[in-house]
This record gives C-alpha cells, sequence and structure tokens, in this order.
C-alpha cells in the first residue's frame, strides 16, 4: 500500500475496490484502482532514490497514465509537482522548469522508463545551492510547499510561469467538484482536454478519484468518432472544450442511448447559444457551462443547463462571487478555498490579489442575476479599441452567433498601428450552407452600432485552438492582418 500523504490520499480513500477500473485509455489495457496504486507506489519509490522529497519537480508526461501516477507519487514523497506540457522541447523545458526552481526533471515517455536530470536551482542541494537557474534569471521566492501542483500559463503577460494550487485547495475541490455535479463509483467520464490543465486535472482526476468513478482520457476529434467511444466505454460524464462542442455538433450522428449520458460539461471559453442549441439538436443532450481558472480552480457551473448566453451558473460549494449588476457590469471577484497562493516565479506576473486577505480578481468583467447566477460579459483586458470607442468582442461574437448560418464564430481586435486604435475582424464556421460576407454585415449592422459592426468578416472551416481548447485570437488576429 502507498503512504496517505499529498494528492494520494485521494486515492487511497477513493471509494473503490482494487479491481475497479480506474483509468480508460484508447490503445491501452484499463487499469484498475489496484493498479494505480501500485504504479504510484513504485514511481514514489524511484523519486524517493532521486532525492525529489522536499523538492520540486519538473513533470512532463506524455500520456495521462502518466500524469496521474507520477503527480500522486510526487505528493507521496512531499515533493511539489510542476505540469509542463508535453511537446516542450528539451532545452525551453529545462529553462522554463528552472526559472520555476525545480530541482529535478523528469520526463515520462509513453510505455518507456522515466528519464530523470538534475537541475541547479535556488533551493537544491550541492555545489549550484543558491545559483542561477541555466539560461535563465534565478528564481524568486520559497520553494512550493509539499504536495502542491504548478499549472503552467503564460497567461495575458505571455511570461511562462506556474499557478501554485496547494494539496488542500485541490482535494476540497475535488469533493465539490465530484459532489456538486454527482460523480461516483460506476460514472465514466470522458474528459478530452488536457490532463496537465487545471480544468482537466480537476474534472479529470482529482474528482474522479474522490468519487471512485472512471477516467476514460480520450479527444475524439469527429462526431462519428465521439459516436463510437461514448457507447463503446459506457460514458456517463463527458468533460469538453467550447471548441469540441462546435466540432461535434456538426452532422448528423446516432444519438447516445438513454439514460447513459447524463452530463455533458464545457469550460476554457465561452460557449455561445449557437454551439449549445446545435449539440442538443445533434446529441440530445444540454451541456452545462463551468467559469473557472488556473488561479481560481473550479468557480460555478450552470446546472441545470440554461444555455443562456453567458450564463456560468451558481458557484460551486465554499465560493463566493462578487460582480456588478445587470445594467453595471462589474469585475468578476472570487473567494474560494480552492484558490491558488501565487505564481512561481513570483516575477513572472503580478499576483491578481491585491489584497492578501481579500478576493482574486478573474480579469472578467460580470453580474449576478436575481437566481444567484453569474452572467459573463466579456473580459475587461479583451475590449477593443475602435476609434477611442471601447467594443466588447463577445456582444459582437453573440450577435454573429445568432444568425441561422453561423455555427460558431470569435471576433478579435486587431492593430492599425497608430496610437493604439484597432479594427474589428470576424471569424465565421457555417452550420450548413454558406451565406455572403455581405449578409452577415447587414446583418450585424441591424444589432449593432456602426462602431460595433466588424470591417471584415472571414469564413474558417474550424477556428483554431490553443492546446488548453480556448480560441487563439493571436492566430486570429495574425490571419485577419494577412487579409
Amino acid at each position: 500500500m502507498i503512504e496517505v500523504s499529498g494528492l494520494a490520499r485521494l486515492l487511497a480513500d477513493a471509494p473503490a475496490e482494487d479491481d475497479a477500473p480506474a483509468l480508460l485509455i484508447p490503445g491501452e489495457l484499463p487499469a484498475s484502482y489496484g493498479d494505480l496504486r501500485r504504479e504510484t507506489a513504485a514511481a514514489a519509490a524511484l523519486l524517493e532514490r532521486r532525492g525529489a522529497r522536499g523538492r520540486l519537480v519538473a513533470l512532463q508526461a506524455e500520456g495521462a497514465a502518466q500524469l496521474v501516477v507520477w503527480t500522486l507519487a510526487a505528493g507521496v514523497v512531499g515533493a511539489a509537482v510542476y505540469h509542463v506540457p508535453p511537446g516542450q522541447p528539451d532545452d525551453e523545458r529545462e529553462r522554463v522548469a528552472a526559472a520555476a526552481g525545480a530541482h529535478l526533471a523528469v520526463t515520462v515517455p509513453v510505455r518507456r522508463a522515466a528519464e530523470f536530470s538534475e537541475l541547479p536551482g535556488p533551493h537544491a542541494d550541492g555545489p549550484h545551492a543558491g545559483g542561477p537557474a541555466p539560461d535563465g534569471p534565478a528564481p524568486d521566492g520559497p520553494a512550493p510547499e509539499a504536495g502542491t501542483v504548478l499549472f503552467h500559463t503564460s497567461g495575458s503577460s505571455g511570461v511562462p510561469k506556474g499557478v501554485a494550487r496547494s494539496e488542500r485547495s485541490l482535494c476540497v475541490e475535488a469533493g465539490a467538484v465530484a459532489a456538486h455535479l454527482g460523480y461516483a463509483p460506476g460514472d465514466v467520464v470522458l474528459c478530452a482536454v488536457p490532463l496537465h490543465h487545471a480544468y482537466g486535472f480537476a474534472l479529470g482526476v482529482t474528482a474522479v478519484l474522490s468519487a471512485g468513478a472512471t477516467l476514460l482520457a480520450a479527444r475524439p476529434a469527429t462526431p462519428r468518432r465521439l459516436a463510437a467511444v461514448l457507447p463503446e466505454h459506457g460514458v456517463t460524464v463527458l468533460v469538453a472544450a467550447p471548441g469540441q462542442y462546435a466540432a461535434w455538433a456538426q452532422g448528423a450522428v446516432q444519438r447516445p442511448p438513454e439514460p447513459l449520458l447524463r452530463l455533458c460539461v464545457s469550460s476554457g471559453a465561452p460557449l455561445n447559444a449557437a454551439t449549445w442549441s446545435a449539440f442538443r439538436e445533434v446529441w440530445g443532450r444540454e451541456v452545462a457551462q463551468q467559469y473557472g481558472s488556473s488561479e481560481c480552480g473550479a468557480i460555478s457551473v450552470d446546472l441545470p443547463p440554461s444555455g443562456e448566453e453567458g450564463c456560468v451558473g451558481s458557484p460551486y460549494p465554499g465560493v463566493l462571487l462578487e460582480a456588478g449588476v445587470r445594467d453595471r457590469p462589474g469585475p468578476v471577484a472570487v473567494r474560494s478555498a480552492h484558490a491558488s497562493s501565487g505564481y512561481v516565479p513570483a516575477s513572472a506576473g503580478r499576483w491578481p490579489q491585491d489584497d492578501p486577505d481579500g478576493p482574486l480578481t478573474t480579469g472578467d468583467r460580470g453580474w449576478i442575476d436575481e437566481r444567484g447566477r453569474l452572467r459573463l460579459a466579456g473580459r475587461r483586458s479583451d475590449l477593443v479599441n475602435v476609434h477611442g470607442l471601447k467594443v466588447d468582442p463577445a456582444q459582437v461574437a453573440g450577435a454573429l452567433a445568432g444568425h441561422r448560418a453561423v455555427g460558431d464564430c470569435a471576433v478579435v481586435g486587431v492593430d492599425r498601428g497608430v496610437g493604439g486604435d484597432q479594427w474589428l475582424a470576424a471569424f465565421v464556421v457555417f452550420a450548413g450552407a454558406p451565406v455572403a460576407e455581405a449578409t452577415l454585415y447587414e446583418h450585424c449592422k441591424e444589432l449593432l452600432s456602426a462602431h460595433k459592426v466588424p470591417r471584415r468578416i472571414f469564413a474558417l472551416d474550424r477556428l483554431p485552438l490553443t492546446a488548453s481548447g480556448k480560441t487563439d485570437v493571436r492566430a486570429l488576429a495574425l490571419r485577419a492582418r494577412e487579409g
């Protein structure tokens, strides 16, 4: 049996017998809870021999099973772990990890032994202790406490950093999410988003373990593939990003059998009403919009799903929200036991909490409706400056999404290169037969003030996504500049 410490407490205390299924990964043998416990104990022994106890481990796991096992193992030996995105080149991985103060880099390829490399840092033992990280600045601030998980993010500044989530934060969040979403033994949770991101880790790993459910780690790209995966594995909960729901809503498929798929959750970016309706039409299931962030964890979820534009529902247990009112949306601030303790390294970005005892500001604007649900009204930093007038891209996208021909859309600001002025570019994915740009332009003119009407509207086969499943606004802005 593994030592009961760190995040491994969730595994040790999971209400599941050793022979109950824990992990399902296409192309690999299923892993039971007993398998997961044994593999975690074995990985913890390797980390112990490598001197990982009390240190920060940079983990780059190429597979879902490897990420789960080695994250839990780090907690067993009292180490903190930094989730480095898979696919990052070796030199970039080590530079970013060392700058965060990591002492040990662990790369775990699929079906091959783990590879270890030492990283000299300010908290490491040995002749390099206290020295600068190779090819990077000396880390600042104290080392993360044992059991902490750092989620890699570049945020709005583009500076790579880790969002520090303590063991307590993650365990409290796991219980709240599992209870609120009704996870239970026998549930099969298909997590179609990366597990090394906070959203996938919370709904696809810790909440699953807390409930003794089963995690299916797969990313079906097409409606046909999703239609095959759901009944094959008896999926009851689907966790995905808005762009994935938009892709799955295209084309006719055989609906999943009743009553297996009971819950669909979307997070990571706004899910527009057109995608929500299209998915319900094709699959016969309504999608619950969740609101969260790497810094705050899971914040709220729209249950039962309403499909209303911008509605992200009521807060999870233990979360308190502050925002504006209907006519005056204000900054969204969060008080939560799930919240992070800061960035690592601290100099990588300004922590959004000015008062250590106050709420965390999210960068979003919103308001609380009469039912206590949070309604988002766009990012404060996303406002576009059009001839000195501020435009919310979400409002423009909402207008476009109301056209019957539009299946998915995004709106970005494009710099003119003069005095900070910008112009609006819109990108649409048609739900069926395309219509002319002029038709969509006239549609926008009927709903929006003149300065809010996009200057150009481009048609795409699909919106580009970042690794975390969000719309890649930088790629869209570049596409707009290229014409």
